[in-house]
């Protein structure tokens, strides 16, 4: 008890110096939980995010994070929907499955052939249904920033095509983007040499007919090239599923 008298004691001796002690303890105790609390909340935002794009667990081919980005035909699992029904039907992964899915991930070039325009585009594609479905995940009830599935209720061969590539390609008027700008294009010198001819037809040919005005900014438009150009395959996808 004399220790406890001493020790009050000494607190009162000096109440100026007792009073910032107790407040600096109690500022770091509070900058200590504010930014702990910040630091959760960003990785549950961060969890959540991915899980909504990617799922919980992706199964993919061997060597795919290798070599797939350069050959996805190769690297990609040509039965996958042998293997989603063997995972929906597996008794111990059947009960904890919300979701199913398969998705496909390539790079290319998307061009502009009768504006002589090109640009590296990433290109994913989905089943939307089921896409929208995993987007529905948030478990943590954190801030979501991932936008909403546009392509629910269209036809299987539809796209969204994304505001930057419409800007780069010179889509924005076809597609009704605003605000897009159009370039300045500079004059071009009469001495300019011309285009050699192989690579003027080459580009004719491609161009073919203009197609009619009709989308809008990423809106639902239908792929201009047939099923053999597709690089990969639509068989070459892997799953992702939603626990």
């Amino acid at each position: 008890m004399n220790t406890l008298d001493l020790a009050l004691r000494n607190l009162l001796r000096n109440r100026r110096r007792s009073l910032a002690t107790l407040l600096a303890m109690v500022i770091g105790l509070c900058a200590t939980l504010l930014f702990g609390g910040y630091a959760g909340n960003t990785l549950y935002a961060m969890e959540t995010g991915y899980v909504q794009l990617h799922g919980h667990l992706q199964l993919q081919r061997r060597d795919h994070f290798l070599y797939g980005s350069g050959n996805p035909a190769a690297y990609g699992i040509a039965h996958y929907p042998r293997l989603i029904e063997q995972i929906r039907r597996d008794p111990v992964l059947a009960p904890l499955l919300t979701v199913v899915t398969p998705k496909l991930q390539l790079g290319g070039i998307a061009g502009h052939f009768s504006a002589a325009l090109s640009t590296n585009v990433a290109s994913v594609g989905v089943i939307a249904p089921e896409q929208a479905i995993l987007r529905e995940w948030n478990d943590y009830g954190a801030a979501s920033y991932t936008p909403p599935m546009s392509l629910l209720g269209t036809p299987a061969d539809s796209v969204v095509i994304g505001t930057g590539v419409a800007r780069k390609l010179q889509l924005c008027q076809a597609l009704g983007v605003l605000p897009c700008p159009a370039p300045a294009r500079a004059a071009t010198p009469a001495s300019a040499p011309a285009m050699p001819a192989d690579l003027a037809a080459l580009s004719a040919q491609e161009a073919g007919p203009a197609p009619a005005a009709t989308a809008t900014a990423n809106a639902n438009t239908k792929l201009p090239p047939p099923a053999s150009r597709c690089w990969p395959p639509p068989s070459k996808a892997r799953p992702t599923w939603w626990a």
